[in-house]
């Protein structure tokens, strides 16, 4: 092969190869919002965008599938009502209508129109009327020179509740987290906060309480260690 016929041969698989990578960047699936919030029996939407800068490529909603996973449960669902294309934002959108507890989880798009195997996806928590309820709980025994101390707020979740605790008059932040759990193959969310105090501290019956905001209602219980009384 003479030298001219190689640098045309290369400028052409160059060109093949800018366009290939072009494509597969332009066509990438985008989902609206990133995280969404919806009180029971309310009524949410997600949306589905293929990006395309160079085309405006309009997005087929009829071959878009929509998938809620539910990590705390182990459970991948395929939604196949409630979806229907948006011609004002050339989107197509998913709709959680009457909204249940049981809607909360990871919603993802996908379609072979895109490059990308799906979306980036939306997180979608359906939270309850807040009407918390506290449990305290701490270890019979610990040898570690902190002691645990454990608060549940039932019928909450993080975004919905302020935690805090009081020891001698002063107040202090625990680790706040979401916790799951399984009654009757219901799966529901509440709200956890653990709290660590000095086995010295724990050991002379120091008072600790916990509290709870949410719903405009404050709710506390007290705990010390049984072997002070």
């Amino acid at each position: 092969m003479d030298n001219n016929k190689f640098k045309n041969y290369k400028c052409m698989c160059i060109i093949f190869l800018c366009s290939a990578v072009k494509a597969y960047h332009a066509s990438i699936l985008i989902q609206q919002p990133h995280a969404t919030e919806v009180i029971v029996g309310h009524s949410t939407t997600l949306k589905c965008f293929l990006t395309d800068s160079e085309t405006s490529k309009r997005l087929n909603c009829y071959y878009v599938t929509w998938i809620r996973v539910q990590s705390m449960r182990r459970t991948m669902d395929v939604i196949t009502s409630n979806k229907q294309y948006n011609e004002q934002t050339n989107s197509c959108d998913l709709t959680i209508t009457t909204a249940t507890l049981e809607d909360t989880g990871l919603y993802y798009c996908s379609s072979p129109e895109a490059k990308t195997f799906k979306g980036n996806g939306s997180k979608v928590t359906v939270v309850g009327n807040v009407n918390p309820s506290v449990e305290l709980f701490s270890p019979s025994e610990f040898p570690d020179p902190n002691i645990p101390l454990i608060c549940w707020a039932m019928g909450t979740v993080p975004s919905q509740v302020r935690i805090f605790w009081v020891v001698n008059g002063e107040e202090h932040i625990g680790w706040t987290e979401s916790v799951w759990s399984k009654q009757n193959d219901l799966t529901t969310e509440f709200t956890q906060s653990r709290f660590w105090i000095s086995k010295s501290d724990w050991d002379t019956g120091e008072q600790c309480t916990c509290v709870v905001e949410a719903g405009g209602k404050n709710i506390s219980k007290s705990i010390q260690s049984k072997s002070s009384s």
